[in-house]
């Protein structure tokens, strides 16, 4: 069944309005009286733009920025990840782990020197091949 495209066109209130006016419909909602009384300010739109927000990142917990800022910068990764496996840890946990562990060992450091610090770990981690087997090994598989 094709849609209508009638909707683009008016408010609910004048579709509303017109049904009535027309003998489409015979009982009037109860919201018309009250959206008559007391009209919006602004007029419902169709093709009226949403004002765009700015994003508030202190609703973010301080690994989601971690996460995000990783997943911009690398990537998933060319790993599928085995979601039944308690075990294995994705390249982003440990990231963020190593991330949170650095930044309690040494306060000092900003945010953007944290992460490069990270960085550094783990490209000498992966280039040495010591990355997802030993880390994957710190907990055991279920049985």
């Amino acid at each position: 069944m094709a849609g209508s495209r009638i909707h683009k066109l008016g408010t609910i209130f004048t579709r509303v309005e017109g049904l009535l006016k027309a003998g489409g419909m015979t009982e009037r909602p109860l919201w018309y009286d009250v959206y008559a009384a007391f009209p919006p300010i602004q007029e419902p739109d169709y093709y009226r733009k949403a004002p765009v927000a700015p994003v508030r990142n202190h609703l973010l917990p301080r690994e989601d920025t971690i996460r995000a800022r990783f997943g911009r910068e690398f990537g998933q990764g060319p790993v599928a990840e085995n979601l039944l496996n308690p075990a294995q840890t994705s390249l982003c946990q440990r990231f963020v782990e190593r991330y949170q562990e650095l930044s309690r060992q040494r306060p000092e450091l900003s945010e953007d020197a944290l992460y490069e610090a990270v960085k550094e770990d783990f490209s000498t981690e992966l280039s040495s091949g010591t990355g997802r087997a030993a880390h994957n090994s710190r907990r055991p598989a279920p049985t």
